[in-house]
């Protein structure tokens, strides 16, 4: 029994490899907990689109000074 938990383990982690290589994003905001459109989720968004906003216009500024 325990090798096929073994094997399943291993499955499971290999499949978390692939999702994060792929980029594929989180289905709920990080910060906020707001859903991630699906579309979003598959270019890797982590997100919403309010929280991302506020994320790159941060950078924005930050990069002018």
């Amino acid at each position: 029994m325990d090798h096929v938990q073994d094997q399943v383990q291993r499955d499971l982690d290999d499949a978390l490899a692939k999702a994060t290589r792929r980029g594929i994003g989180l289905p709920f905001c990080e910060e906020c907990d707001e859903p991630i459109s699906l579309l979003r989720q598959g270019l890797g968004a982590r997100l919403c689109v309010a929280h991302q906003s506020a994320k790159e216009a941060g950078q924005a500024r930050g990069g002018r000074r």
